[in-house]
């Protein structure tokens, strides 16, 4: 279950880095130029929530349908897909209530807090630098 966790919690760090890759550097992602702008690129993206992808005629979905806009643009798909990887995550934690940094196994949730630090870290930073990103820009 350790594995699983720890396996979730890094498909939720990936999950972030391509929503940063697509916000902050859609000129220099890998794929910008084989993916639908129109889903993938957010500066276009965030306009398929509306009808007529125009935010004065309203919501395509509101009332119990409003989740289906996660959807619908790249951005939304992927942090929906990591606050679920992050829930798993939880889920999957064999220690969750035993390493806590605030009672008497301070040292074990400190360690803990530093495993996923580099959990997080490490594959966050090679898919934003490395494998979501062209250097050819």
């Amino acid at each position: 279950m350790l594995v699983l966790s720890l396996l979730f919690f890094v498909l939720a760090a990936i999950c972030n880095a391509l929503m940063d890759t697509l916000q902050f550097h859609w000129y220099k992602f890998r794929w910008n130029n084989k993916v639908n702008p129109k889903f993938w690129n957010p500066e276009l993206s965030w306009r398929n929530k509306y009808m007529n992808n125009t935010p004065l005629d309203g919501l395509k979905y509101k009332g119990l349908l409003g989740w289906v806009a996660n959807f619908l643009d790249a951005w939304h798909l992927f942090k929906m897909i990591m606050i679920i990887c992050f829930a798993l995550s939880i889920v999957c934690f064999p220690y969750a209530f035993q390493f806590c940094i605030f009672n008497d196994n301070f040292l074990n949730g400190a360690l803990w807090m530093l495993i996923l630090a580099i959990a997080w870290n490490v594959p966050f930073n090679l898919f934003f630098n490395k494998i979501f990103v062209t250097k050819d820009v």
